[in-house]
């Protein structure tokens, strides 16, 4: 499996600073962090143009509270990039919508968490439901490419055939949902969490739901194991054919956190690969062995490395992570070992 000369998507965390107190939030995020100058994140900016990615994806935190976005997003494009945001949507408002646009917004990702209340529970706001279905219709109108994204979890899952049309009546082209990982804020609500029985239902479902909207929505799901239930992807794996699946740490995307920090995962902050300031991000890219760890493959352990399945799905390594290896087995995969020799 040949690693890619660059990454698709640099995905970077300008702050934790968010207006919002979601109970799944990775980063704990809150309204206590102080932005940056300009320039330092201009700096960023500029130092991972070097590895020539497509894409320069800007989370947070919600990004919208930095009043400076737009002209970080001016910059980004002056270097090359399609820059895309991901937004709770609270702060979309047509003359903003307008500012992106003319600053070279590429494309946008609002978050939509279940229907009304569910919506508003789950993200900690009052309100947060209505004022993201109207961030969807005017960044529609705007013809800006908008992704509906879901973090599913035991308050909503049930939910998402409802959010799928929601979507689908709103004109939205994208949907992506996968399963919560209990990190950050999501650790202090683990009952949130689903069992491997309800991660297999879920990710069954979505898989049914791509099928049966696949002429009116695109549907994904970024979870390694939803590449099992997938036909085409199967017959890969049924003949040992070695390809890319499942999680892309390492192959299409590379992470920056607020401090310069490139981590493998956002769901693995802890696991700190190097410094944008301090070493060259291509050095990182081509050479760093963690990454390369996660790129071929070959040396998962336990059922995932004995798994017939590996180079499709090679299971979450962030949910091996939460038994002290992160090279071992996905817990919620629900195949026994007869499944996967």
């Amino acid at each position: 499996m040949a690693m890619l000369n660059k990454p698709i998507s640099i995905e970077w965390d300008l702050s934790y600073n968010c207006n919002f107190s979601c109970i799944h939030c990775r980063n704990s995020a809150s309204t206590n962090i102080k932005f940056l100058p300009l320039s330092y994140y201009k700096s960023i900016i500029r130092k991972v143009s070097v590895l020539g990615a497509e894409f320069l994806t800007i989370g947070g935190g919600e990004p919208l509270l930095y009043p400076r976005i737009a002209e970080l997003i001016r910059y980004g494009s002056s270097l090359g990039f399609k820059c895309r945001i991901l937004s709770n949507g609270w702060f979309i408002t047509e003359s903003l919508v307008e500012k992106l646009k003319a600053n070279d917004l590429w494309g946008i990702m609002i978050s939509i968490d279940g229907i009304g209340k569910t919506h508003d529970r789950i993200r900690g706001v009052k309100g947060a439901f209505k004022r993201a279905v109207n961030a969807i219709k005017l960044l529609v109108r705007h013809k800006i490419n908008v992704v509906v994204g879901m973090t599913l979890n035991s308050l909503n899952y049930k939910q998402i055939e409802e959010v799928i049309k929601l979507c689908h009546g709103l004109r939205v082209k994208n949907f992506g949902a996968r399963p919560m990982i209990a990190i950050g804020r999501g650790c202090t609500n683990s009952a949130l969490d689903l069992s491997s029985l309800q991660h297999k239902q879920l990710l069954t479902e979505i898989y049914r739901l791509k099928q049966k909207y696949k002429n009116k929505i695109s549907i994904k799901s970024g979870d390694p194991l939803f590449n099992i239930l997938d036909k085409d992807r199967r017959i890969f794996a049924e003949n040992r054919i070695m390809v890319f699946g499942g999680c892309d740490i390492g192959i299409a995307t590379l992470r920056i956190d607020p401090c310069g920090n490139v981590t493998a995962c956002p769901a693995l902050p802890n696991l700190i690969l190097g410094n944008i300031f301090k070493q060259n991000p291509k050095e990182i890219w081509q050479k760093n062995t963690t990454l390369e760890l996660f790129r071929y493959k070959s040396q998962l352990q336990g059922k995932c490395g004995n798994c017939k399945f590996k180079y499709i799905c090679g299971g979450c390594r962030a949910r091996a992570n939460s038994n002290n290896n992160i090279l071992g087995a996905d817990t919620k995969c629900w195949l026994n070992v007869i499944e996967t020799a």
